[in-house]
């Protein structure tokens, strides 16, 4: 697709970003043995969160 992005051009929504993510760096400290951590899906003990149902109030 060929999109020089000036602001005349027709199309200004294929010029623009599809998405932009925030990614925190995850410190190693903690981390679950390999057989745990297949178990629980995650090498991080801090990452190991019950996981709850239900409806926000």
């Amino acid at each position: 697709m060929d999109c020089d992005c000036m602001p005349s051009h027709k199309d200004e929504i294929a010029c623009m970003a599809l998405a932009m993510a925030y990614v925190p760096w995850q410190d190693f400290k903690k981390l679950f043995c390999e057989e745990e951590a297949w178990r629980k899906g995650t090498i991080f003990e801090q990452m190991d969160l019950d996981f709850k149902v239900g409806r926000c109030s």
